[in-house]
């Protein structure tokens, strides 16, 4: 009967007595912010896995549609300014200035795109928990 008294005093009897302790609290918090934060992180990486692969193809495309438009309207400038009465040096430098207007707004417009940051929002979650951990 000794053994049934002691589990009896031992067990919870009162709604307080019931509650989870502060360690477990803390780790339900844990748990619930590294979802919470797994969650931001996965929604972001899909956003800019989107937006560095159509970077990379618009600077893949740009580029090829520089070289073969470049190809064809050299060939055809070249042709016509000649026909004209205009010195094939001049006519290659023109053709060679327009080339290269096109492949920079090209380069821009595609470096734009790849120039941001990757996972900012994460990344900002993740400096700020290691700064509240460590201290800083």
């Amino acid at each position: 009967m000794a053994g049934a008294e002691a589990a009896a005093e031992a067990a919870p009897t009162s709604e307080e007595e019931r509650r989870p302790g502060l360690a477990s609290r803390a780790a339900g918090a844990a748990v619930r912010f590294a979802e919470g934060y797994m969650d931001l992180a996965q929604r972001e990486a899909k956003r800019d896995v989107r937006r560095l692969i159509t970077g990379v193809v618009m600077v893949l495309l740009a580029l090829i549609l520089t070289v073969m438009s470049g190809v064809i309207a050299q060939a055809f400038l070249v042709a016509l300014l000649v026909e004209i009465g205009i010195k094939p040096v001049w006519t290659l430098g023109a053709v060679l200035a327009a080339d290269l207007f096109m492949a920079l707004v090209l380069s821009l417009i595609g470096r734009s795109m790849l120039a941001r940051p990757l996972l900012p929002q994460s990344r900002k979650v993740l400096k700020d928990t290691m700064e509240m951990l460590i201290g800083t």
